[in-house]
């Protein structure tokens, strides 16, 4: 089914909504400007932003894995607002990040950099914030806060 904003889904329904197996493909619609378009006849070009594939819910997602425009990967569950809640985002830099979610943001978990740097502890606007611990490629290690990303202090 193709809807109004231009998303398209296809899948199982219940009592008129997504339901079940799915995917759904999210789109955002651009109108042709060209010239020699005639208002009456201009036509709208649809762009997709991200594809969803897994499990809806009284027309909401579940579960699944969502693929985004850039190229990154989440596969996990959402939250009531359909935000990400709990799983693991493949980043297109080959960066990895498995954990929770809040409001959509990583919370806590275990970053895995390409670096073979890894980082496990909390996050605040999907930065390192709070108590964690790096271990570095090379084998060095920081364990202790971090604020906004940065090291606090000495650490152990």
């Amino acid at each position: 089914m193709k809807f109004k904003t231009g998303d398209i889904y296809d899948g199982r329904w219940q009592d008129g909504l997504m339901h079940g197996q799915g995917s759904l493909i999210y789109a955002t619609l651009f109108e042709d400007d060209s010239e020699d378009s005639e208002e009456e006849q201009k036509e709208k070009e649809a762009k997709v932003t991200s594809m969803f594939t897994g499990e809806f819910a009284e027309g909401r997602r579940i579960s699944g894995t969502l693929t985004y425009e850039n190229g990154d990967v989440y596969t996990g569950t959402f939250d009531e607002a359909g935000l990400r809640e709990s799983g693991s985002i493949q980043f297109r830099n080959q960066d990895e990040f498995a954990g929770l979610f809040e409001e959509g943001a990583m919370k806590c978990g275990i970053m895995t950099f390409k670096s073979g740097d890894v980082y496990s502890g909390e996050f605040k606007d999907s930065m390192f914030h709070g108590s964690g611990k790096m271990i570095y490629a090379n084998g060095d290690e920081y364990s202790g806060e971090f604020d906004s990303g940065a090291k606090q202090g000495s650490g152990q």
